[in-house]
């Protein structure tokens, strides 16, 4: 004897479809808050004593003290350098392991390789990517170049370098 197939779906609705689509500019930003929110308690936070001694003075005394003690300059360059590092491993390591930040995770956003070629993204878009996300010292301004890129090709600069896109997936 054979059993038909009972539905469990008493109404036979259509199963949800997906749809991958350009990732909006606020879904964006917002998870990049998220991550700059977990590298400062991750990483940032770490490094905060040594800037204790300069957290309380105003502008005027700031440069009276850096003025005085030489090597504090060489310091602060080091620690920077250090910190400015550990960030970029940050934004490596994620998006070339899972294709998103925790940031992105957050906000369901994905980067993908805009020419669909390949299954994983490269080191070399990871890291061109993550290189204008790094907003102390040089890469300051490279985060600030990216910003105009947007503003007037809809596009960050670091993707269309990389040929990358950020993706969120929508069902309907």
């Amino acid at each position: 004897m054979v059993k038909a197939k009972v539905s469990m779906n008493p109404l036979n609705l259509p199963k949800k479809r997906l749809f991958e689509n350009s990732a909006s500019i606020w879904k964006r930003i917002l998870a990049y808050l998220i991550d700059m929110m977990l590298i400062n308690i991750i990483i940032i936070d770490r490094f905060k004593d040594h800037f204790n001694e300069l957290s309380s003075l105003d502008f005027t005394q700031i440069i009276t003290f850096v003025n005085t003690n030489q090597e504090l300059i060489a310091q602060i360059a080091t620690i920077e350098a250090v910190i400015s590092v550990l960030i970029l491993f940050y934004f490596i390591i994620f998006e070339y392991k899972f294709e998103r930040t925790p940031g992105k995770m957050i906000m369901k956003l994905f980067v993908k390789d805009k020419t669909k070629k390949k299954a994983q993204l490269t080191f070399q878009q990871v890291f061109i990517r993550s290189i204008f996300k790094i907003p102390f010292s040089i890469f300051g301004l490279l985060m600030f170049v990216d910003v105009v890129h947007y503003m007037f090709r809809k596009e960050r600069l670091g993707d269309k370098l990389a040929n990358t896109i950020v993706t969120e997936v929508i069902s309907t």
